[in-house]
């Protein structure tokens, strides 16, 4: 009995199962040859479901593949491709896709690598607030305000300052 998986093996299915992100192996046609315990639950099917399927058609409710698809621009380029990517529902993910080649070093299909980034996305929309909030205050303050470099430059300044020294 052979069992060795797409995955790699048993061993390699229980650490791709234990994983947080989705990841999903495609034949060259899009269809799903292994998907891990995430992506699976993600749509709330077993393997033996997903196994078979078009990403798009679970994932995206599509008929054909996602415009700007990073698993179709690997197998196209031979290359990693990244995307961030907005769902419906208010979340943000971060999609890898990676070429799969055989020994002969032909690519026989991709992998993709999907991460939830919401919280980090917020976070950095809230620090961009933030920041933006203090340099309108720092621009707006009556009183001179000036930040030099580590060599005494000036860096940045406030409209005080220019209205002072011209």
């Amino acid at each position: 009995m052979d069992s060795r998986s797409p995955a790699g093996g048993p061993a390699d299915e229980t650490i791709l199962d234990s994983l947080v992100e989705h990841v999903v192996r495609h034949d060259r046609e899009m269809r799903i040859i292994w998907a891990n315990r995430a992506a699976c639950e993600s749509v709330g099917l077993s393997r033996r479901e997903v196994i078979g399927r078009h990403c798009y058609e679970l994932w995206a409710c599509r008929e054909d593949p996602c415009p700007a698809c990073p698993v179709i621009a690997a197998m196209r380029d031979s290359e990693r491709h990244r995307i961030e990517r907005n769902t419906p529902d208010g979340r943000a993910w971060l999609i890898t896709g990676s070429p799969v080649r055989d020994e002969e070093g032909a690519i026989v299909g991709g992998v993709e690598t999907t991460l939830e980034i919401t919280d980090r996305k917020r976070a950095e929309e809230t620090l961009q607030a933030s920041e933006n909030r203090q340099r309108f205050v720092v621009a707006h303050m009556p009183v001179l305000m000036s930040a030099v470099d580590a060599d005494g430059n000036v860096v940045e300044w406030n409209r005080e300052c220019e209205r002072v020294t011209g």
